[in-house]
């Protein structure tokens, strides 16, 4: 099957004072038709770096810097202009943030500001535009479309914004969709009602997802394959089926001890110090300085490669063996 998207020798940094500060280091990464790719890692690692620079959507504050490939359906994104990419941005790809109010003009009402997606993107206008947005917000489970088109974003709950936001970004029906934390905010329920409307309205166009989330169990129940970022780099793509027993890379380990074992004695499982600084230089694998159980010699010294296997792949001089 022929990606969809295929992250390529990717990297990301901006310069501050003079010292160029890498974010993203040669990232590796393919989403296929109709897939759910979850994104895991603890903050700070580039999630959300990656969510933004996949559009190079302009809010960083620095002077910035791409390196590498990213192809849609084989078109290099990182060789389009910013007036080509703003065809694809919320058009092809569309992204939802975690915090919607961010997002959402506190002045117009969320009728003109759905509609204001279709006018730009030449997709409809008038009377055809209003039945597109009605239909959408039914899709999100809203039973009284037209109030809430007449409504304005502080009237609504976070969940309800949420779910707003929802609707803007899969009106176009897009090919991908990448969700960054879109529920970190939102309780339990409301999580769960945010995520299910996601993966059905996917499942419904067809559309592939990007899910980004330091939430492994909703990973796990969502997404077709797990991605695991530390510090920049991917260290281990793995099938969820195959994820728990499969995992090859200790971070990959310890992230499931810590978000599906149980509390024993009081206790919290717990990974050791925290993840290092974008401006820290790490010489090896940057796991080596959480005291990795599973570190030799060469992990000290060398940025171990990608090695790839049937179920996935990892980056890791001394793995875990496979478990029958």
């Amino acid at each position: 099957m022929s990606e969809l998207l295929r992250i390529e020798d990717f990297s990301f940094s901006y310069r501050h004072r003079n010292t160029t500060i890498s974010i993203l280091k040669k990232l590796d990464i393919l989403i296929f038709p109709g897939e759910v790719v979850g994104l895991v890692g603890e903050s700070g690692s580039g999630k959300s770096t990656l969510a933004k620079a996949i559009l190079r959507i302009p809010d960083f504050k620095y002077e910035v810097s791409y390196k590498g490939s990213i192809y849609l359906n084989g078109n290099d994104l990182m060789q389009l202009n910013d007036t080509q990419l703003d065809r694809i941005r919320g058009n092809e790809i569309s992204i939802i943030f975690q915090d919607p109010l961010s997002y959402l003009n506190p002045m117009f009402t969320i009728h003109r500001q759905i509609k204001e997606v279709l006018k730009h993107h030449e997709i409809a206008n008038g009377i055809v535009a209003d039945e597109m947005i009605r239909r959408c917000l039914l899709n999100v489970s809203f039973n009284y479309p037209d109030r809430i088109m007449r409504s304005y974003p502080f009237e609504l709950s976070g969940g309800m914004r949420q779910r707003i936001m929802i609707c803007m970004a899969m009106i176009t029906r897009p090919k991908l969709l990448i969700a960054d934390e879109v529920t970190s905010s939102l309780d339990a329920l409301i999580e769960k009602e945010i995520l299910d409307n996601i993966n059905r309205l996917c499942s419904d166009y067809g559309t592939s997802v990007l899910l980004i989330s330091h939430n492994l169990p909703t990973i796990l129940k969502y997404a077709n394959r797990i991605a695991i970022i530390y510090f920049g780099h991917i260290v281990e793509i793995v099938h969820v089926n195959n994820a728990q027993k499969g995992a090859r890379h200790p971070y990959t380990k310890a992230l499931f001890s810590c978000a599906l074992a149980k509390v024993k004695d009081g206790v919290f499982p717990f990974i050791e110090g925290s993840i290092p600084k974008p401006h820290d230089v790490i010489v090896g694998c940057p796991f080596h300085l959480r005291n990795c159980p599973r570190a030799i010699d060469a992990c000290r010294t060398t940025l171990p490669e990608m090695e790839s296997y049937d179920e996935g792949s990892f980056r890791c001089h001394n793995p875990y063996p496979v478990e029958g």
